[in-house]
């Protein structure tokens, strides 16, 4: 099951980096949709000697989440193979630079893909710089409405968005809207690069604790990923997940149960 979604995963969005995140095995979304559901159950809706109902988690779930530790203990050899692809990238940059000069197209590509070898090894600042700089490249090389330079700026906002601070976030919400921005209009609402980059602005209005705004671009991604993709698409699951979230956050706890059931739902059958 995780190889089908990691396949997916890569299939659909070509190698990018999103806030579904390396973790989006359907094994602990599942996990996590049905404990949040039981936290709704335990708050909304107790016995009459005020004892919490339990939701019992199933065995499948039980099972994933071994799956998952097995996975954890990986992490080691993901790590290595990251450090080795960020090296390697780095000396291809560099050679050429020195060959092609530094504003030039291949130039621009390496600087894609050794900030991602960054962003893999958790090294987001020196990604931000790196992405700070394809950007560049691709600006002056193809102008303000090029799809390349959607790809880093998208690459830029989430780089930024991991470190925190209220500036790194500006120039993420900035990166990531000049990123949908483009896409929209090079490519239509329907494309999935499009629906990628208003998944970013979700998430990271998610993060900003901008709960309606998240709210309202999640709403257009599930839908649009279910005209794509059909309603049992686990990239529909998902977006359900992240609604279940946000009205959580809101407050408003029967949305939440809706979305959190859609998407063990569509776990559970998937």
């Amino acid at each position: 099951q995780d190889s089908y979604v990691s396949q997916l995963k890569n299939k659909l969005y070509a190698g990018e980096e999103h806030f579904d995140g390396e973790d989006c095995e359907m094994s602990m979304w599942m996990a996590n949709s049905c404990n949040r559901i039981g936290g709704i159950e335990s708050t909304s809706q107790r016995s009459s000697n005020n004892v919490p109902r339990v939701l019992v988690i199933p065995k499948k779930v039980e099972a994933c989440r071994n799956a998952r530790l097995r996975k954890i203990q990986e992490k080691d050899v993901s790590v290595a193979k990251a450090q080795h692809e960020r090296n390697y990238w780095n000396r291809i940059v560099s050679q050429r630079i020195s060959t092609l000069g530094t504003i030039h197209i291949r130039v621009g590509e390496g600087l894609l893909l050794l900030g991602t070898a960054h962003m893999r090894c958790k090294e987001y600042h020196e990604a931000l710089k790196v992405f700070k700089s394809a950007t560049l490249i691709f600006r002056s090389m193809y102008g303000d409405m090029h799809l390349g330079l959607a790809r880093a700026l998208n690459k830029l906002g989430l780089a930024a968005s991991h470190l925190y601070a209220t500036l790194t976030d500006s120039i993420a919400f900035e990166a990531l809207h000049e990123s949908f921005t483009i896409r929209l209009e090079k490519l239509g609402p329907n494309h999935t690069d499009t629906i990628d980059s208003l998944n970013n602005i979700a998430g990271l209005n998610l993060r900003m604790k901008n709960y309606n705004a998240a709210c309202k671009a999640y709403h257009e991604v599930y839908f649009r990923r279910q005209l794509i993709f059909g309603k049992r698409h686990p990239s529909v699951a998902i977006t359900a997940h992240y609604l279940g979230e946000v009205y959580m956050k809101l407050a408003q706890l029967n949305c939440a149960k809706k979305y959190y059931t859609r998407a063990m739902d569509l776990y559970q059958s998937t």
